[in-house]
């Protein structure tokens, strides 16, 4: 997935949040940046090129950050520089969209890392777009949300 695809997907996610929880705005811009944040380990990456972890962390998709494992422990990295359980639960929800949305790649992920297995949804995808693709996961979202 591209970085326009990760970050409208944090937007969708945090807006739908915000508005659900009657939480503060700035909650989304933490989602958005959970969003993007496994894509550090990628020099390319929207936000790799300011925290450029891909010198320290590689190679990309192989590695902690495409993980349940990275979710967990950046989430509570966030939560400790925010001070805030809303922040780090927003970071946590974009960090999961984008583990997801990778899931529907043809190289898909380590869910379990460090247990070598990956894991893909391509051949039930393969020839999506990745429009299709967003408001598939849009519409889930919002289905998800107002049962809630």
């Amino acid at each position: 997935m591209k970085g326009k695809t990760h970050v409208l997907s944090g937007f969708i996610l945090g807006t739908a949040l915000c508005a659900k929880l009657d939480i503060a705005a700035p909650v989304m811009i933490s989602c958005m940046l959970g969003s993007l944040f496994p894509d550090t380990d990628h020099r390319q990456s929207l936000l790799g090129r300011g925290i450029p972890l891909w010198l320290f962390i590689k190679p990309h998709r192989n590695n902690i950050l495409h993980s349940l494992a990275g979710l967990g422990i950046m989430s509570v990295v966030w939560a400790l520089i925010t001070m805030s359980l809303a922040h780090a639960l927003g970071f946590a929800g974009g960090y999961l969209a984008h583990l997801t949305l990778d899931t529907m790649t043809k190289s898909g992920i380590r869910w379990l890392w460090p247990d070598k297995r990956r894991f893909s949804l391509w051949a039930y995808v393969k020839g999506a777009s990745e429009l299709i693709i967003l408001f598939i996961f849009y519409t889930i979202v919002i289905a998800t949300i107002s049962i809630l």
